[in-house]
């Protein structure tokens, strides 16, 4: 199960990456990076997931821009790592289908990590009305990592734009 961030402020933080807004935007910006932090919880049945579905006011069909990289790193309970995840990926929904955008295998037992781009392409299709963007991660808990604690492992996610 997992928790995070709101997608309104998803949205802002994504659009004005999009745009390689710098500085006073909204959301956590430094350059063209994005980041948000969600929350892990323990599931039973061994799978973390959730969708963000962002919808941005302004147009965004004629701004282009693609992925630089993805970073996972834990931000909490301190001295945590990613030993507790045994894969995980992003896909962007377009046509009724899902496109894959970035995955994690083979996770080191540190905590940080950077997911492997799959997408190298212009993310501006996946906006399909010029406004609304679907993403949804999902990943597999490494099942001999055993229980999380209580509260769950929150986890930052870091994601480059090139404008």
């Amino acid at each position: 199960w997992v928790s995070g961030m709101t997608n309104m402020r998803f949205a802002r933080v994504l659009f004005a990456a999009l745009l390689g807004c710098v500085g006073g935007c909204g959301g956590r910006i430094a350059g063209d990076d994005i980041e948000f932090v969600y929350t892990v919880e323990n599931a039973p049945s061994g799978v973390f997931s959730f969708e963000t579905r962002t919808v941005v006011e302004q147009d965004v069909s004629s701004h282009h821009g693609s992925l630089t990289s993805v970073t996972l790193d834990v931000v909490s309970p301190s001295g945590a790592t990613l030993a507790f995840i045994s894969d995980a990926e992003a896909s962007a929904m377009v046509g009724g289908a899902y496109t894959q955008l970035v995955t994690l295998t083979n996770v080191p037992h540190v905590s940080t990590v950077p997911l492997d781009i799959v997408f190298h392409g212009d993310l501006l299709p996946f906006f399909t009305d010029g406004h609304t963007i679907r993403v949804r991660w999902t990943g597999h808990l490494d099942p001999t990592f055993g229980p999380l604690p209580a509260g769950g492992i929150t986890v930052r996610c870091r994601i480059g734009i090139s404008s």
